[in-house]
């Protein structure tokens, strides 16, 4: 009797744990070309197709097939066009960029000096994948890398073995021009990205501020716990609009309604297991590059953008020079003399390193594109913008 009013509690038990699982399960339009672990679950392949658009694949070690965006700027970088809002899972990122459901939310962005950035994805869905410093005044964030293959692991963060995730990383490991500095006042911004300064500044203000990187797990759901909303409505003198987030089954998107401050994600589950056995080379019907020109000959395009990015550059130069020009009486009163110039020539060195790096961005890519090794994509664009 005993053995089976055991039997009778785990089928209860059992039969729960399924029910609960199917409840929480999101119905999926997708039909992936082989079987799936569990109902209504899908594999990261759902990326290849969604994101083919919008940019390209590339197979790149240790991290396998990644993607890397067309139509930006040289000096673009994750989380930068877009606004932070506050929700239950604190602060969220929506961005204004249509791949940014997918990009923002699962996985994580490291800087190739080939490929520029480039995005690895990832199975667990967060209101946002970056790490954080205040100070001074100034809030910063910066894309996590990909979680280490193995090793010590060190720096902040949480580790939950049964959750699947790791997020602790070194936060002095993160490039400088990867961070996105705004005055704290700033941050609620509907439109943050004119108020966003400088790469060039960074390399200041990255000593001026402290690393606040802090993600927990509440109810199964990552919280970027980083720093509370009060203290950005004490900056600002109002209450910051609090939003719910809830799961959009459909499009593959993000709508906000402001209404009723509710945002919503398209938020697919993507299985852990296995790896699909589908690849973007072979699902994406995007144009075939083949080679564009001769080894070592720059087609007339080629010239004209590298031209209009020195202009661009040069004029990058010499608002850095007006700017110091300006803040120079100011700083002096906080600052001594060599400080004040050791900050300046900080910032011109910074300068001078973005250039360079910019221009071999540019270069590597057009060497690509004349060499057919450009990788999957439905995009009909270019990998660099360049304004005049």
């Amino acid at each position: 009797m005993l053995l089976r009013a055991r039997l009778s509690v785990s089928c209860v038990v059992a039969a729960t744990i399924v029910l609960t699982a199917a409840a929480h399960a999101q119905p999926q339009r997708v039909e992936p070309k082989r079987p799936v672990a569990g109902p209504n679950v899908v594999d990261v392949s759902i990326f290849y197709e969604s994101l083919a658009p919008y940019g390209e694949w590339i197979q790149l070690p240790p991290w396998g097939w990644v993607w890397s965006p067309y139509d930006v700027d040289p000096d673009w970088r994750p989380y930068l066009l877009g606004r932070w809002v506050w929700t239950e899972c604190g602060w969220t990122w929506i961005s204004s960029e249509p791949f940014g459901w997918a990009t923002y939310h699962y996985g994580r962005w490291t800087y190739h000096p080939y490929h520029g950035w480039v995005w690895v994805p990832g199975t667990r869905w967060g209101p946002a994948w970056v790490a954080w410093r205040r100070g001074g005044g100034w809030v910063g964030w910066a894309a996590l890398p990909p979680e280490p293959s193995g090793g010590v692991r060190v720096g902040v963060g949480v580790r939950t073995d049964d959750f699947g995730i790791d997020i602790r990383v070194d936060v002095n490991s993160l490039k400088r021009f990867s961070w996105n500095f705004v005055e704290e006042a700033r941050l609620c911004e509907p439109r943050l990205h004119p108020h966003i300064i400088r790469q060039s500044r960074n390399v200041n203000i990255v000593n001026v501020t402290q690393n606040v990187t802090n993600y927990t797990v509440v109810n199964q759901q990552i919280v970027n716990q980083a720093f509370g909303v009060e203290p950005i409505e004490r900056r600002i003198g109002r209450p910051v609009t609090r939003y719910r987030v809830q799961e959009e089954q459909r499009t593959r998107g993000v709508i906000v309604s402001d209404s009723d401050r509710v945002i919503r994600f398209f938020r697919p589950r993507i299985g852990q297991d296995a790896p699909p056995d589908r690849t973007p080379d072979r699902i994406i019907g995007g144009r075939k590059i083949g080679p564009t020109g001769s080894p070592g000959e720059i087609s007339v395009r080629e010239k004209s953008e590298r031209a209009l990015l020195d202009r661009r550059l040069e004029a990058e130069r010499r608002a850095l020079e007006d700017r110091q020009k300006r803040e120079a009486v100011r700083l002096s009163r906080s600052m001594k003399t060599e400080e004040l110039k050791k900050w300046q020539q900080r910032e011109r060195e910074a300068l001078e390193e973005q250039m360079s790096r910019e221009r071999k961005l540019l270069e590597r890519y057009q060497q690509r594109t004349r060499d057919g090794k450009v990788g999957p994509t439905g995009s009909e664009g270019r990998k660099y913008k360049i304004k005049g």
